[in-house]
């Protein structure tokens, strides 16, 4: 994330906005494993990774039944206000 806010903080009128959206790790799994490329069949070595983003709250939208359509509706509503809580620095 550092990297790019420091891409973003050099360049004028370029604003950077930070989303995690991450469904709870059985659908990860379920997912990883049915991928028509890229297939994770052991999702144990992903496990870091996921842990690491679920200790992440603060920028975090939708749940485990949100529709692409609400997340879109979220990410674009937050975007549009110069006071989102999603922006970074």
């Amino acid at each position: 994330l550092e990297v790019f806010k420091k891409i973003a903080g050099s360049k004028e009128g370029v604003s950077l906005y930070y989303f995690i959206i991450q469904p709870n790790v059985e659908i990860c799994r379920t997912r990883a494993a049915t991928r028509c490329e890229g297939r994770i069949e052991d999702y144990e070595e992903n496990m870091r990774l996921f842990e690491s983003f679920s200790a992440m709250t603060s920028h975090r939208i939708g749940s485990d039944d949100s529709t692409t359509e609400e997340l879109a509706s979220i990410v674009l509503r937050e975007i549009s206000s110069p006071s989102s809580s999603y922006l970074i620095q």
